[in-house]
């Protein structure tokens, strides 16, 4: 069997390439199709439990699950100013003086440091804003 440096570099895979692989039971080197390999990478990332996922399923596909079954009240979601906001979300609102029924994401750190964009459907603007931290003033640009 030649040096692992004698064997030439393939750049571009098939699912049907092999790779060599060591069978720790059976103590043999074996062939492993790439296809079969994905699928095994695959499932063991489908299973992984993540604890640092910030809802009540800690795997991948439990998460998009529960983020997608989890219902938007607009009732808690429209505001009256952008100084209102606490928290990271979808809101229905005032976010800049003089333009009204705005939506937009904000995004709210720990320490209430902000950003957000909003669109003024009505008129057609698109506004960006932030703020560094929760005693400081939103400042917003007009986009377009």
């Amino acid at each position: 069997m030649p040096k692992w440096t004698d064997y030439t570099i393939k750049t571009t895979v098939a699912d049907n390439d092999e790779i060599m692989t060591l069978d720790t039971a059976g103590k043999a080197n074996k062939r492993l199709s790439l296809s079969t390999l994905s699928d095994w990478v695959l499932g063991k990332i489908a299973d992984k439990v993540f604890e640092k996922l910030q809802t009540n399923d800690k795997t991948i596909l439990g998460a998009i699950n529960e983020l997608n079954s989890n219902t938007f009240s607009t009732r808690d979601h429209i505001i009256k100013s952008i100084e209102s906001v606490e928290k990271t979300g979808l809101y229905i609102g005032n976010f800049v003086k003089g333009h009204n029924w705005q939506i937009g994401f904000v995004l709210i750190q720990q320490d209430r440091a902000g950003v957000f964009i909003a669109i003024d459907s009505i008129e057609c603007l698109l506004f960006i804003g932030s703020r560094e931290d929760r005693n400081s003033q939103w400042k917003i640009k007009q986009i377009s």
